[in-house]
């Protein structure tokens, strides 16, 4: 019995190599020594030639011997196989499989090359025993071809090592740089900073670069295929119903911007919005003793003129920028910003979409709103960072106290255009105040014709509901139904949020156990964000028949 690892020698011929897997050397006698010997087989009417090879069971003994029967009834390979034409192919189908396999957010890279190794190692295995069994055909045969013979095996080896152009992340890299609708990452400097480079102490001045990703370039890439165009949104900014809303291009600030637009843009035009997106995220181990060391800002964009339904999945979340989460506290957000800045204002001015069928589209790119959480947000807006005191709201300019008492926004003052302006304007000729009104900087994108940081009406629903609110108030809510007027048990309650009917799409967001002991000392609920989601709307169906109409708790 062999025990793997163990040295393995190949002794055909004057063959040196050295195996420590079996199966490795099995391929290497089946691809190298097994097809050289059919190859060399002599032309029909020669005498015979056997080649025997030690370590596998197969012996190749071709005996060519002229038939008496018409050449219609000679054995041979089909026609329609010829010297390998799909190795592009091949190649093509091979890397889509590991791009599949490395954009999975759970798959680490280790995976990767595990499940890599595992499919070529399930290739050739499969190759070699097609091969063979090709082998056992041809010796039985009567006659043969021997060129569409060696086409057959060329074309089983190539099937053998379908991640060989691709086998390496330099080799992956090269052949996506290749791809028609790649768009290649600008790297853009920041600063320099010293960096030591051994250990005696010796430092070298080093760069403080992010990269960046076009958007003309990822638009022109996107809308060129003309099932895009079918599935965007209609835009119909004056029809379009004040009471029901059911995309962004049915708000009045879209309407605004579009009669706007129409002002400027004296040619026929197709408006396309975009969305900035802003999140950090840890490339260590977040709970690590490296936590935040390698942390990364990213930036991204989306069409809002798709529906929901392709701007919910993650392949139509496109990359704009990345960087490093210390260079973007160092530098500041406008720094990282300038270049998506640049290339909108010339978005703005409208450039032509070449489609796949020869037409040229007119479009008019702008962007609509920066989606981020509270922290980035304010980061990007120029607004103050911390929210425990006043004028820390960026739709308003409510005090401390007024957030403790007023809850209708028509009696606060609301950010403006011009009142933004106006307090830059005193921030940047002030040296001695921090913030004027919450604001803390100038926002970059304010250079925009079509976007002003005081009018992006977005929030942070996850942090400020279902993060925040939410957790509190439906705590608050079952302490009073379990724990004080004794409605319902914990128990009984568990059993209904266990048994209750989710359907489909909910179902693989059910809440969590409700723990007594949690609800007694806490104020949250120990639940995650889209859990609570699905808690709050089936929360009154759970607990209506305990609610009466009279009852005001």
């Amino acid at each position: 019995m062999l025990y793997e690892p163990a040295p393995i020698s190949c002794a055909e011929g004057s063959c040196c190599r050295t195996f420590t897997r079996y199966n490795s050397f099995y391929r290497h006698v089946s691809t190298c020594h097994l097809q050289r010997s059919l190859l060399r087989s002599p032309p029909l009417g020669t005498s015979n030639v056997s080649s025997n090879a030690s370590t596998c069971s197969a012996s190749i003994s071709v005996e060519p011997v002229v038939s008496s029967q018409p050449d219609s009834y000679c054995t041979s390979l089909p026609s329609g196989i010829t010297t390998c034409q799909n190795t592009q192919e091949i190649t093509d189908f091979a890397a889509q499989f590991l791009l599949s396999v490395v954009s999975s957010s759970s798959a680490t890279l280790t995976q990767v090359r595990y499940v890599k190794e595992s499919v070529s190692d399930l290739f050739s295995s499969t190759a070699n025993i097609v091969r063979q069994s090709a082998l056992d055909l041809l010796n039985s045969a009567e006659c043969y071809d021997h060129g569409k013979a060696k086409n057959l095996l060329d074309n089983l080896d190539k099937l053998s090592k379908p991640f060989a152009a691709v086998d390496s992340a330099y080799k992956l890299e090269k052949y996506v740089s290749k791809l028609p609708s790649y768009v290649a990452p600008v790297e853009h400097r920041l600063g320099q900073r010293w960096q030591g480079v051994n250990s005696q102490q010796q430092q070298k001045l080093k760069d403080d670069t992010f990269v960046y990703v076009s958007v003309q370039a990822t638009l022109q890439c996107i809308l060129r295929w003309s099932r895009c165009w079918e599935d965007m949104v209609e835009i119909a900014s004056e029809d379009c119903s004040e009471e029901i809303i059911t995309s962004y291009f049915c708000g009045s600030n879209f309407r605004k911007l579009y009669t706007f637009m129409k002002e400027n843009v004296q040619v026929k035009f197709y408006p396309v919005v975009i969305q900035l997106y802003y999140d950090d995220f840890e490339t260590a181990n977040p709970i690590g003793s490296k936590a935040g060391s390698h942390k990364l800002g990213g930036f991204y964009f989306t069409i809002l003129n798709f529906g929901r339904k392709h701007n919910s999945k993650l392949d139509n979340i496109n990359l704009v920028a990345l960087a490093y989460r210390k260079d973007i506290v160092y530098y500041g957000m406008s720094r990282i910003l300038e270049p998506l800045v640049k290339e909108l204002n010339d978005l703005e001015r409208g450039f032509d979409v070449v489609l796949e069928d020869g037409s040229v589209k007119r479009v008019v790119c702008i962007l609509g709103n920066v989606v981020a959480d509270n922290l980035g947000l304010h980061s990007i807006l120029g607004f103050t960072e911390s929210f425990s005191h006043s004028y820390c709201c960026d739709f308003c300019l409510g005090t401390s106290d007024e957030f403790q008492s007023v809850f209708k926004e028509d009696c606060l003052i609301l950010r403006t255009r011009e009142v933004y302006d106006s307090h830059c304007k005193t921030l940047t000729g002030s040296e001695i105040s921090s913030h004027v009104f919450g604001v803390k900087s100038v926002c970059v994108l304010s250079k925009l014709k079509y976007y002003h940081p005081a009018e992006n009406y977005t929030v942070d629903i996850m942090h400020d509901i279902l993060e925040g609110v939410a957790p509190y108030e439906v705590n608050l809510l079952l302490r009073d139904f379990i724990i004080t007027k004794k409605i319902i048990t914990v128990e009984e309650f568990n059993r209904m949020v266990k048994c209750f009917d989710y359907g489909k799409l909910m179902s693989s967001s059910k809440p969590s156990e409700i723990v007594l002991s949690k609800l007694q000392s806490s104020t949250g609920l120990g639940q995650h964000s889209h859990q609570m989601l699905v808690l709050m709307y089936v929360l009154p169906l759970i607990l209506s028949q305990y609610v009466s109409m009279d009852n005001r708790c």
